[in-house]
């Protein structure tokens, strides 16, 4: 009968349930060996979830389909069922339908990037708790399950072209080798903040601008985007065997514990001058990381105040969530 008694509706998105496969997929191959009883109450979560999710697929577009597309891997590596083995390739084919094939006529020419669906109308960026990792992660899987598959040069040849859009725009923010957020459509929207903040960016044609920050309303901070993006190249990278992309990917873990431009380490315990952090309830937690680096109203340079206030000092799950995933990929067990 008190303010903490919080409840929940309980729903049935397909997003959150493909989600939710995925990782009762991966806990029924961990507990396998060691409990097998909760591995198959896992796998048999996983097997209702996913289905549930596909009963309301519809046509999805570019973040349904990469979370389908993950899901259906980690149950087909977890049954062998080859109907999973089957939906991972349709829904691989909308992911791949959705990246921007051959260069554009802009200033800098560029290609490799995704739309939010294969329609191509609308550049897929985020400005919080990133997704970006997932496309590219489920080719990646896809790839090493299904090498001798006739679709596996159109899944490569995705990844390659990721990489090396990374590679071009990741200049525009030396010396720290920051991913930058993206390309962003000046015609997206009619806000004015909106458009304010794209103008703000590097003009790539009087239309398309290349942000270093993401566009953002109340959420600011690019721990969350920075470290999605960070994920999918670390993926790309180890497959690929890209020792460059991998030194790459490392930066973006050093910009987070001091090679900025305030020298400064957001994760609260680690490296030098690192400050308290907005944790309403739980106290500064050694390992935490906030939302992140900011910028100071439209601008597109980097700014952190040295205010402890929500929400650009403020403690979340997926910052830390996303680093422990980057790191799988930089110092993975040996095969």
């Amino acid at each position: 009968g008190t303010v903490d008694d919080v409840t929940c509706r309980a729903g049935n998105s397909p997003l959150d349930n493909f989600m939710g496969a995925s990782a009762e997929a991966v806990s029924a191959q961990v507990l396998r060996d060691s409990d097998a009883r909760r591995a198959a109450d896992a796998l048999k979560a996983a097997k209702e979830d996913w289905q549930w999710a596909m009963d309301k697929l519809g046509k999805p577009g570019l973040e349904l389909a990469a979370a389908a597309l993950t899901a259906s891997i980690d149950l087909y590596e977890a049954t062998e069922e080859t109907a999973y083995r089957d939906a991972a390739v349709r829904l691989a084919a909308v992911v791949t339908d959705c990246q921007q094939v051959g260069k554009t006529g802009w200033k800098v020419p560029l290609e490799g990037f995704f739309y939010s669906a294969t329609s191509k109308q609308r550049i897929q960026h985020y400005s919080h708790r990133g997704h970006e990792q997932a496309p590219i992660v489920g080719l990646v899987r896809l790839c090493r399950a299904l090498p001798s598959h006739a679709d596996f040069g159109k899944w490569d040849g995705a990844i390659r072209r990721y990489v090396d859009y990374y590679k071009t725009i990741t200049r525009f923010t030396e010396p720290y080798g920051m991913l930058p957020a993206g390309v962003y459509d000046l015609q997206e929207s009619d806000r004015p903040e909106y458009r304010d903040q794209v103008k703000q960016g590097i003009a790539l044609s009087e239309q398309y601008f290349l942000r270093r920050f993401p566009v953002w309303f109340d959420f600011r901070g690019n721990c969350g985007t920075v470290l999605s993006q960070t994920k999918g190249l670390a993926a790309a990278g180890r497959y690929l065997k890209d020792q460059a992309i991998l030194d790459l990917c490392q930066r973006q873990l050093q910009w987070n514990l001091g090679l900025n431009p305030f020298s400064q380490s957001l994760m609260y315990g680690e490296g030098y001058d690192f400050a308290p952090q907005y944790s309403a309830m739980s106290g500064d937690m050694v390992g935490s990381l906030p939302v992140g680096i900011e910028t100071h109203f439209d601008r597109d340079t980097p700014y952190y105040p040295p205010d402890n206030c929500y929400n650009y000092k403020e403690v979340w799950v997926h910052p830390s969530s996303r680093w422990l995933y980057v790191l799988c990929d930089l110092y993975p067990k040996p095969e």
